[in-house]
C-alpha cells in the first residue's frame, strides 16, 4: 500500500495526468456535439480511470527500462509491483463497468481491443521508436471514441479524436526531450 501511495504522489498527482484526462474529456464533448452536465462529469471520471490505469500499466511495463534511465522511481525501487498491478486492474475494471453501463458493449470492446494491441506491442517492442511512441499515444483518441460511443462514429467524432491524438503527440514531443514521436528518419 505504501508503494501505491508513493507512486501516486510521484506519477499520478501531476499536471500531465490532469491534462490528459481533460483532453480526452474535451475531445468527447466536442466529438459528441451535445452534452449535459451529468455526461460531462461522467466523462471526466471515466477519463481519469482510463488515463490512470493505463499510466500505471505503462510504468509497470517500463520497469526494467526505467532501472537504467530512472532508478529513483518508485516502480523501480519497490520489491513488488503487486499493489500497482492490483490498483491498475481495479481502476480499469471500475471504469469499464461504468463505461458499459453508460455507453454499452461497443465502447468496452474498443478498450479491450486497445489493450490487446498494446499488450502485444509491449511483448514485442525493441528500442524506443517514433512508431512505438505514436502507438502508445493512440490510446488517447481511443479513450475519446469510447466515450463518444463507437456506434455513433461521425466525421465530427473522428475529427475530434484526431485532434486529441495530435495534441497528445505535440505534448509528448514538447515535454519529453527523448521522445521521437515526430521523428522522421531518426532525427528529432
Amino acid at each position: 500500500m505504501r508503494a501505491m501511495l508513493e507512486y501516486a504522489h510521484e506519477r499520478l498527482v501531476r499536471g500531465s495526468v490532469l491534462a490528459a484526462a481533460l483532453l480526452v474529456t474535451a475531445g468527447a464533448q466536442v466529438g459528441r456535439g451535445s452534452t449535459s452536465a451529468a455526461t460531462a462529469l461522467a466523462d471526466v471520471v471515466l477519463s481519469f480511470c482510463f488515463v490512470i490505469s493505463f499510466r500505471i500499466w505503462d510504468d509497470v511495463m517500463d520497469r526494467e527500462r526505467d532501472r537504467v534511465r530512472h532508478p529513483e522511481r518508485v516502480v523501480v525501487r519497490t520489491r513488488s509491483i503487486g499493489s500497482l498491478s492490483l490498483a491498475a486492474s481495479c481502476i480499469a475494471l471500475a471504469g469499464a463497468g461504468a463505461l458499459m453501463r453508460l455507453h454499452g458493449a461497443a465502447s468496452v470492446l474498443l478498450l479491450i481491443a486497445l489493450s490487446g494491441v498494446l499488450a502485444t506491442w509491449y511483448a514485442l517492442r525493441g528500442v524506443r521508436s517514433a512508431a512505438g511512441d505514436r502507438l502508445l499515444l493512440f490510446k488517447y483518441p481511443v479513450f475519446t471514441l469510447a466515450l463518444i460511443v463507437p456506434a455513433s462514429l461521425t466525421p465530427r467524432a473522428a475529427t475530434s479524436a484526431l485532434g486529441v491524438y495530435l495534441a497528445a503527440c505535440a505534448y509528448e514531443w514538447r515535454h519529453d526531450r527523448e521522445s521521437p514521436v515526430f521523428s522522421i528518419g531518426g532525427s528529432r
